[in-house]
Order: structure tokens, then sequence, then C-alpha cells
């Protein structure tokens, strides 16, 4: 099976949790060695998957007023509001 590497983070921002998840897959890509990251938010953030479309259904404006960042993850699936969640990636 080879060597991972594990990384335990801090809770850190929804755009810097979405930055490393990006490296960390582009340094697999590149023969880097597979990483389980573990990682939690630093405060309310709600994440698009890759393909979601911005519609009628999210509002934006909302969402600054009450101080929650909205960012795109680099996989699929539909919005997830993070927070108190422990969140991995492979």
């Amino acid at each position: 099976m080879g060597i991972w590497r594990l990384i335990e983070d801090i809770p850190r921002s929804g755009s810097f949790n979405m930055a490393a998840d990006q490296v960390l897959l582009e340094s697999y890509a590149q023969n880097s060695h597979p990483v389980f990251r573990i990682y939690e938010w630093a405060g309310a953030t709600l994440s698009l998957g890759r393909n979601e479309k911005l519609d009628n259904r999210l509002d934006l404006d909302v969402c600054e007023s009450l101080g929650i960042p909205v960012i795109r993850r680099t996989t699929g699936g539909k919005a997830v509001l993070h927070g108190f969640d422990l969140t991995y990636s492979l």
C-alpha cells in the first residue's frame, strides 16, 4: 500500500482549507505520497460543490451580512455548511 502522510491541522479559514486540499491533490498528482488530512473550520463557512450553480436558492448578501464566507470546493456535491465539523481529505 505504500507510505501515507498524516496531517492533523488546526482550525483554519475555508479558503485556506480548500487551498490546502488543492495543493495536496496537485502534489499527489506529481507522484508524492498520498495524504490523509484531518482539519476543522475556524468559523462558519458555506462550501459549494465544484459544479454547483449559484442561483436564487443562495442569497450571497445574507451570507455576507451573517459573516459566513462562501467558497467553492474542488470536489462535487451540494452546499455544505461547515463550522463545528471535523473534516478529512484523502
